[in-house]
């Protein structure tokens, strides 16, 4: 089950509270993408955050990226054309060879510390995150990268915080989804960023 509101969904799991929006990100358009290929949600996500850098500079749409990303995962043996699955130690140097082959400023890397506000900095940045998720609790999600290109928390009448990334999961291009930051444990962040 998907997070498509996180009021509705906090209220789903415990109607005796009352909430209230406490702070959110300022908005980032981002695009969704649909995920074609087998165990492809990484390199796919790859290419849509490159995308949303980069178009608005040389034009190059989503598909095309992605072929080449698909392209360099095939050669470089991070994954084949059967089975795309990216081991998440692969993302930083993966996402590198992508860059590489444009003539940009754009740099990578990856971490599991404090990814809260490492996220929330990049999103603030107008940088969306690639986030890969083991398990969500409630969200279907399990072993699969969404790009967090929002985030916002709410607080409950006690004061308790409830974090929330804002997401494009590449399951459908035009749903805007939520991960409630609260049930994921751990997860790794990959940061495509300038310098």
């Amino acid at each position: 089950m998907s997070i498509e509101n996180p009021y509705e969904y906090l209220l789903g799991r415990k109607p005796d509270k009352k909430y209230t929006l406490s702070s959110c990100s300022p908005p980032l358009d981002f695009d969704g993408y649909v995920i074609d290929d087998h165990n492809a949600c990484a390199v796919c996500a790859v290419a849509a955050v490159i995308t949303y850098h980069l178009k608005p500079l040389d034009g190059l749409d989503f598909a095309v990226r992605l072929r080449q990303c698909k392209e360099i995962a095939v050669s470089k043996g991070y994954g084949n054309i059967d089975n795309y699955y990216l081991n998440i130690l692969k993302y930083k140097p993966f996402s590198r060879e992508c860059l590489a082959l444009y003539n940009t400023a754009l740099r990578s890397d990856s971490d599991l510390l404090f990814p809260w506000r490492t996220v929330c900095r990049q999103i603030n940045a107008k940088c969306p995150a690639l986030i890969n998720i083991w398990k969500e609790a409630g969200s279907g999600y399990h072993d699969h990268t969404v790009v967090a290109y929002g985030w916002c928390t709410y607080v409950d009448d006690s004061q308790k915080e409830y974090r929330f990334y804002k997401v494009r999961d590449g399951y459908d291009k035009e749903a805007i989804r939520y991960v409630d930051v609260g049930r994921l444990g751990l997860y790794y962040i990959t940061k495509i960023f300038s310098i």
